[in-house]
């Protein structure tokens, strides 16, 4: 029963820790991994990304995070865009992977047909600092199953031997 409540209080207490980095940085999301090669060289597959909201306006070369109805992982990309309507609050963005050859309208479109431009609320975060290659341990247990599997019984096998210990 011990075990269980410390292994409760440990996952409590990363949940916490995750909520007051989020709330400190002003975003949800305030941590992400770099998935893909479209930022390269800026940044890597693999990366660990820290991102923040600060009250500062986006501007014309932030390289920001952003998320698709109907898509599940986040999209890294450079803000290349502002367009704001004179008389009107609301402001829409363009993108695009330092990459790619193209903006980022495609995969606007793929969320919705007659999407050219991003919302302000879709912006998740500003990149303001990062680790390199640290996150290839996420894609590899994320994209090898084995890995996960293999990662998950060492880890009990040691709780296990901790507890004979005891």
């Amino acid at each position: 029963m011990t075990q269980i409540l410390s292994f409760l209080l440990v996952v409590s207490s990363a949940f916490m820790m995750w909520k007051t980095i989020g709330l400190a940085t002003n975003t949800a999301t305030p941590i992400v991994v770099v998935l893909s090669e479209s930022m390269s060289p800026a940044f890597e597959r693999g990366d660990i990304l820290f991102l923040s909201m600060a009250n500062r306006p986006l501007e014309h070369g932030d390289i920001v995070v952003f998320e698709l109805k109907g898509k599940d992982i986040p999209i890294v990309h450079r803000l290349m865009r502002i367009h704001q309507k004179s008389n009107s609050t609301t402001l829409t963005i363009l993108t695009k992977g330092d990459n790619n050859s193209v903006d980022d309208r495609v995969l606007y479109r793929e969320a919705v047909p007659s999407k050219n431009w991003l919302k302000r609320k879709e912006v998740t975060g500003r990149v303001s600092g990062y680790l390199p290659y640290l996150g290839y341990i996420t894609i590899l247990m994320n994209e090898n199953p084995k890995v996960k599997y293999l990662v998950i019984a060492i880890i009990a096998f040691f709780a296990i031997l901790k507890r004979e210990q005891e």
